[in-house]
């Protein structure tokens, strides 16, 4: 769990969520997205709180789509980070 919730703030910070006008809901879904893949890249079990996480925030298909930009971009940035 605590490689997860790392993952979801380096998310953050790569995504530039600190000066965003997303709503909260999206910088979750974004956060949460990217490091569930990027943990899941890794090897790593995904806690099934981190997929709890993103269902509670309510978030519908076209906002799921919305951000598969910059999901992916943080994806990318994580994984290219660590080499992978």
């Amino acid at each position: 769990m605590r490689l997860q919730t790392l993952a979801h703030e380096w998310a953050h910070h790569n995504i530039l969520h600190r000066d965003s006008t997303f709503p909260k809901k999206t910088e979750e879904l974004e956060a949460e997205a990217s490091a569930v893949a990027v943990c899941a890249a890794l090897g790593y079990d995904v806690e099934p709180t981190g997929l709890n996480y993103l269902s509670a925030h309510d978030i519908t298909p076209e906002e799921l789509k919305d951000s598969l930009v910059r999901i992916h971009a943080a994806i990318h940035t994580m994984l290219e980070a660590m080499s992978l």
